[in-house]
């Protein structure tokens, strides 16, 4: 018998989607490419979403189903052991609501072959709510005179999880310990690892991302502390893989750190915000006016700040500036 060798791997962590997950599913099936494989990696679902996808799994072997076998839960350890698990040349990840149209694994792979020199491939997508075509809009544009780290540290994501396809071999790990943000960190640690990559400028749209939040197994009604300290931690554990960088990309990680302040000091956290203002000190890209409305900020935390920044010094030459410091006040 011969041994499967599929040329990309779809990984897709799993948690309670039995109602969604089946629409994932058949627009992988039904791809005009044939040879891929679909791993999806069950998060411990407490519904019947594991029986749903083994029904797939039994019936067509390109489909493996694992099951989380360690911890920590979340899905960037889904993802580490999916790709762990990956038998194809190149990886793309979806959500596990996510949909392709049936031409979008030929389109991506023909991309691919024509431009192999590069380790990484970027494509648009698309954004819908209940079904693709209701929202003529865009996830994000991939095409931007901005270089894409500077979006990122922005939060203006160039592209979503599902945009890219990746060499197996350059891929790094996702870190497991986020409770938030842990695609918008990886692929930040990608671009500063300096992975080779390159965008499609086509135009196709052949892969969405679902909007509607109502039948989301992660939407929240609010924000908890440890969410919003975990989001901030992971920002600032990238200080050390920034400081070798351009200065641009220093001073917009700088902003980045700046417009945090606002919540460590709502969650009473002062000791990680001056820690943080000491850090951005030592990068050296910030004048020292700037620094010192940032303490000052950090010590009174006041409505009087706020207005300082906009009126007294708006006028200014450095506010003038499209990526402004003091734009970021309030």
């Amino acid at each position: 018998m011969e041994s499967f060798s599929p040329e990309i791997s779809i990984v897709v962590p799993v948690f309670n989607r039995e109602n969604l997950i089946i629409e994932t599913i058949d627009s992988v099936v039904n791809q005009t490419f044939e040879n891929w494989e679909l791993i999806l990696v069950d998060d411990g679902s407490t519904d019947n979403t594991l029986s749903e996808i083994q029904k797939y799994g039994d019936r067509d072997a390109r489909i493996k189903v694992i099951e989380r076998h360690r911890g920590p839960k979340g899905a960037s350890a889904c993802r580490n052991i999916g790709v762990d698990n990956a038998l194809g040349e190149y990886v793309m990840f979806l959500d596990s609501d996510d949909l392709l149209t049936s031409n979008c694994l030929e389109h991506r792979m023909s991309f691919v072959y024509s431009k192999n020199q590069y380790d990484g491939w970027i494509f648009q997508t698309g954004v819908f709510d209940i079904r693709i075509g209701d929202k003529k809009v865009l996830w994000n544009n991939i095409l931007n005179e901005k270089p894409d780290l500077i979006r990122f540290f922005q939060i203006d994501m160039p592209w979503s999880i599902m945009g890219p396809v990746w060499r197996k071999n350059q891929l790094l790990k996702f870190n497991e310990e986020a409770l938030s943000f842990q695609d918008w960190e990886f692929h930040i640690r990608m671009l500063i690892n300096g992975i080779t990559y390159v965008k499609d400028t086509g135009g196709l749209v052949e892969a969405y991302y679902r909007r509607d939040q109502k039948n989301s197994s992660i939407s929240k009604t609010g924000v908890s502390k440890k969410y919003v300290m975990s989001k901030i931690m992971l920002m600032f554990d990238l200080f050390e893989s920034i400081q070798n960088l351009e200065e641009e990309f220093r001073f917009e990680y700088s902003k980045l750190l700046f417009r945090n302040t606002k919540e460590l000091i709502k969650h009473a956290e002062l000791k990680l915000a001056k820690t943080q203002w000491f850090a951005v000190k030592e990068l050296k890209v910030m004048s020292n006016l700037e620094l010192n409305l940032w303490w000052l900020y950090i010590k009174f935390d006041s409505k009087f700040m706020e207005f300082l920044g906009y009126r007294v010094f708006k006028k200014a030459r450095f506010l003038n500036k499209e990526s402004t410091f003091l734009n970021y006040f309030g």
